[in-house]
């Protein structure tokens, strides 16, 4: 995949940094000078980046202008025909960059959306990652135990009239053979039941 090669001056270092933070994160892959090697030849390794460039972006200031090696680089890139993006950061444009449309970053401000879709015709733009947040996981709810409800018997007191047990009496006398009669004294009732050849007595309160 091709890169953006920037070129700018050292002096101007504390805005190139803005700026390569920003193309990165506009996903776009950046090279520039701080990422050669110690130990490494910096001339074979400026051309070496700047021969396989997909864009040449062109950090323009007075400090740039008076850069023998941004001149080289300017040069170098008219020459191989590389897409020109000059960002006019300080000064005026120089001739060789009046003849491209530059953006304006006087006031030290990153370019506009439009500048990144101009590169992206040029060089390959990576899809932004968007972080997604984690979707809550729902809980199942649990069933609830339905719980049975035990139908108790319910306890009625059934008040039975002095006459109702003279009856009941009376059936069961009749029942088993025996004669009965009864006499109420006070709140009990008396029952006298005799058989035919035994005769006795019982009293029921």
């Amino acid at each position: 995949m091709g890169h953006v090669f920037i070129s700018y001056s050292h002096k101007d270092k504390k805005y190139v940094e803005k700026l390569e933070k920003k193309l990165i994160s506009e996903g776009f892959e950046v090279w520039i000078d701080h990422h050669i090697d110690y130990g490494s030849q910096w001339s074979k390794e400026i051309q070496r980046a700047l021969d396989t460039c997909d864009a040449f972006v062109v950090v323009v200031s007075e400090n740039a202008y008076k850069s023998k090696w941004v001149q080289n680089e300017v040069a170098r890139a008219d020459r191989k025909k590389k897409p020109f993006f000059p960002l006019l950061l300080q000064g005026e444009a120089w001739l060789v960059i009046e003849a491209f449309q530059y953006v304006d970053v006087k006031n030290g401000a990153l370019p506009p959306e439009k500048f990144y879709r101009r590169l992206a015709t040029v060089t390959v733009r990576k899809k932004k990652t968007m972080l997604v947040p984690p979707v809550p996981i729902r809980e199942k709810p649990v069933a609830q135990k339905k719980l049975k409800v035990i139908k108790t018997a319910r306890r009625e007191e059934i008040k039975v009239s002095p006459k109702m047990i003279y009856i009941l009496i009376k059936q069961f006398c009749f029942a088993h053979g025996y004669y009965l009669w009864v006499t109420f004294s006070g709140s009990f009732l008396r029952a006298h039941t005799y058989a035919k050849n035994n005769c006795y007595k019982n009293t029921y309160p």
